[in-house]
């Protein structure tokens, strides 16, 4: 873990920043430069994602299944959808927890998000024995049990945890995802400030059937900041998701070829940092959360790192936040999909393949939506961390007492059941088979 103070200067300076706190996916934006970007941040050691290496992976018993409450969701609870322009985000709104599975807490779901690549075969950002996935789902919950909001949360140890899920091509429409396919199209530009509601869902909806057979290990946030305060869990069952819904994730981000002005770059790249930092942990559209987080951070952070600061970092801050009113308000003032930030109706138009401007006339969104063919960062050097699993494999030795389900390497289910019991079914074959002999 990087020290706090290193934290603090982190978002201090994104605070004050310009174009250097832009970032994207490809280019000298891409992942491929955030650590020399966020030097302080996501050039630590104990970054995200990375690749799970099964042979390597150790097995812990004390690893058991997810209690994923509550399940229906309570009566009020929402979901919003949103592009923010590195991905799509379904927000939160209501109660939903998460625990046990390994968590010594309970962590309560602030929002889940997606990753993918422009190639069927590769799109995820945790990968298996070096195999990717098309896509990946990211449920983000935080530690409510410790701390008071997750802008308190997401820069202390174990702060947040991750859920992470794998998809694999399938001829059929995941249900699941229907709702959240549906409303795509609604919210492909960013600039429009637009977010979807959608019928909320209890969590264990998203999670695989096998949800006791993951992979857990201590990580970093796969965006800038980078703050390595996740502990992650990697399902090893892969979820479904059909070609037709896949081509509906990737469409979104290009270039719809509307709104196209030019605005202040420098201007609109020193607000958009601070934003992006906010909508990463989810919550851009809470002021409150906002405060907190800065507070956290004041306080985390040694008293050089203020001394250090220009003078003018107060007047950007507030600048930011003058801009976030003017554009994002609180869930009251959400709008339905085909409802636009000034309250006109939108009808969407269809999204071209083709930028259809130059790009020195496109707006800061555009730009971002067409590097976005691939949002996925690659993955990070395990630098001696250790990979558990919640499941044993065929013929590996564990306490006898343990209940077990039997995997075999090439994910097959081989037997269910105690160990003893197996352990036992062993030795009267033995007794069997000695006897025979001797006879």
């Amino acid at each position: 873990m990087f020290p706090n103070a290193s934290i603090g200067i982190l978002i201090l300076a994104l605070f004050v920043t310009t174009e250097s706190a832009d970032w994207g996916y490809e280019n000298e934006k891409g992942p491929d430069h955030w650590a020399d970007l966020f030097p302080e941040a996501c050039a630590g050691a104990k970054q995200s994602p990375i690749n799970i290496n099964t042979e390597d992976t150790v097995y812990n018993p004390a690893l058991k299944d997810f209690s994923v409450f509550f399940d229906p969701p309570l009566p009020g609870s929402k979901f919003y959808v949103h592009n923010n322009g590195h991905t799509i985000q379904v927000n939160t709104e209501g109660k939903f927890f998460v625990s046990n599975g390994g968590l010594t807490d309970i962590y309560s779901t602030a929002q889940f998000h997606f990753h993918w690549g422009h190639k069927a075969h590769h799109g995820s950002e945790h990968t298996l024995d070096g195999a990717p996935s098309p896509i990946e789902l990211h449920i983000v919950n935080w530690n409510s049990q410790l701390y008071n909001s997750i802008g308190e949360a997401a820069v202390e140890p174990n702060g947040l945890a991750v859920l992470g899920m794998l998809f694999e091509i399938s001829e059929e429409d995941n249900p699941v995802l229907e709702p959240l396919v549906n409303v795509l199209m609604h919210v492909r530009d960013p600039d429009m400030k637009i977010k979807a509601e959608i019928p909320a869902v209890s969590m264990r909806a998203f999670l695989p059937r096998a949800a006791d057979r993951y992979y857990r290990y201590n990580g970093s946030l796969t965006t800038p900041g980078c703050f390595e305060s996740v502990v992650w869990t990697v399902f090893h069952e892969k979820l479904t998701i059909s070609r037709r819904q896949l081509h509906v994730f990737r469409q979104v981000l290009k270039p719809s070829g509307h709104h196209v002005h030019k605005r202040s770059t420098r201007k609109h790249s020193r607000s958009r940092a601070v934003r992006e930092v906010f909508e990463e942990i989810g919550i851009e559209d809470d002021k409150r959360e906002q405060a907190r987080f800065r507070r956290q951070i004041v306080k985390n952070t040694e008293t050089h790192v203020h001394e250090s600061l220009p003078e003018d970092a107060t007047s950007h801050e507030e600048t930011m936040e003058h801009h976030e009113s003017n554009h994002t308000g609180s869930h009251g003032h959400e709008v339905k999909p085909h409802t636009g930030h000034h309250g006109h109706n939108v009808k969407p138009s269809p999204i071209s393949a083709h930028p259809g401007a130059h790009e020195s006339n496109m707006t800061h969104a555009e730009q971002v939506r067409m590097m976005l063919v691939n949002n996925y960062r690659p993955v990070q050097p395990l630098n001696g961390r250790v990979v558990y699993r919640s499941f044993p494999f065929f013929n590996e030795p564990i306490n006898i007492d343990t209940e077990v389900v039997y995997i075999d390497k090439d994910n097959s289910e081989l037997a269910r059941g105690a160990a003893t019991s197996l352990v036992s079914s062993a030795y009267m074959c033995i007794a069997i088979i000695v006897a025979a002999v001797l006879c």
